[in-house]
């Protein structure tokens, strides 16, 4: 089992996918204890005030379809494509990790709210335009949660990303959203993409 060396985490969250992305194995991401220690003072070697978070929770709209009528080969370089289109698009701190099936959870330390929604926009764009180039017809909803203070468990920010995702899917897929989390006050705002 491989662990970040960058960014947020170290030995807290494994990683089986990370950089690689899908080079013929299947990938799995894991939330096993909580993203930030009780008490948050290292991040890889570097001291760490407790600095904005950024998780991004994207699925892959209309990924059954592609299995169903293109074949199961085709599903899985749909999912290396955007694995690796993710990882070159992103900063090197970024962490991008497939969940399972056709969803993805990216850790985006350091980025705050107002960077989001060039963050959002812009892979959001460069995605579609993957899925273009290949004649895949490949959209992606994506749910982003910034946490001022990530003083809360992975999995609570992996799952409150879930719920911003499935908002965006819900408005009509292809959709980004945005909300942020302060200290228990959440503030949702949706992009129009």
């Amino acid at each position: 089992m491989r662990t970040s060396t960058k960014g947020y985490f170290r030995s807290e969250i494994p990683l089986r996918l990370r950089r690689s992305g899908l080079q013929g194995r299947d990938g799995e991401f894991s939330w096993s204890a909580p993203a930030v220690p009780d008490t948050p003072r290292t991040v890889v070697g570097r001291k760490c005030a407790l600095r904005p978070l950024t998780v991004l929770y994207i699925d892959l709209d209309n990924f059954k379809l592609v299995n169903d009528s293109l074949g199961h080969k085709t599903g899985n370089s749909v999912l290396r494509v955007a694995t690796r289109t993710m990882q070159s698009t992103l900063r090197e701190v970024d962490f991008v990790a497939r969940l399972h099936g056709d969803e993805f959870a990216l850790l985006l330390p350091e980025t705050s709210a107002e960077n989001v929604p060039l963050v959002l926009n812009k892979l959001q764009k460069v995605l579609r335009e993957a899925m273009i180039a290949m004649q895949w017809p490949v959209t992606f909803s994506i749910g982003a949660v910034t946490f001022k203070t990530p003083t809360v468990s992975a999995e609570f920010m992996l799952d409150e990303a879930d719920k911003v995702m499935y908002s965006a899917k819900q408005a009509g897929k292809n959709r980004v959203a945005h909300m942020v989390f302060a200290g228990g006050k959440q503030a949702y705002k949706s992009l129009d993409t």
